[in-house]
């Protein structure tokens, strides 16, 4: 299966923390991740959007098992088919919908920026060290 080099772009920017890629990823797949949900829930529409909805919200928090190796939608197909349906799910606000998934994403690509800070500071802190331990007279 060939993979887009667009999805491969969008992706990057998605995890980097792009928001117009934010935008582009959740509108261009909830279509036809929902067509997918539907059908596999029977035409039960509050079910197949409760799907949707759990499937958003996995991915967002392992955007980084995207590998490239299959188109994102598959990717999102294959997740949807992880998550356990709830046969009586309440109806879903489409807007409020994407507004969690937004959230949650805005949530996690924080902490990602967050811990690579963390990472760079402990990183140059190390450095400084082996830098003042290797010029100290009598070291």
């Amino acid at each position: 299966m060939e993979v887009e080099q667009s999805d491969r772009i969008l992706m990057s920017r998605v995890i980097r923390g792009d928001e117009e890629a934010f935008s582009e990823f959740y509108d261009t797949n909830f279509e036809p991740l929902h067509a997918y949900a539907l059908t596999r829930a029977g035409g039960n529409e509050a079910i197949a959007d409760d799907v949707v909805r759990r499937t958003f919200a996995d991915a967002v928090q392992t955007l980084e098992t995207w590998r490239g190796q299959a188109p994102v939608i598959t990717w999102l197909k294959n997740i949807s088919q992880t998550v356990p349906r709830n046969e009586t799910p309440g109806s879903i606000d489409h807007e409020a919908l994407r507004e969690g998934v937004h959230d949650e994403w805005q949530e996690i690509t924080t902490r990602r920026a967050q811990k690579r800070v963390f990472t760079s500071l402990m990183a140059a802190i190390i450095v400084a060290l082996i830098i003042l331990l290797f010029n100290c007279p009598g070291a």
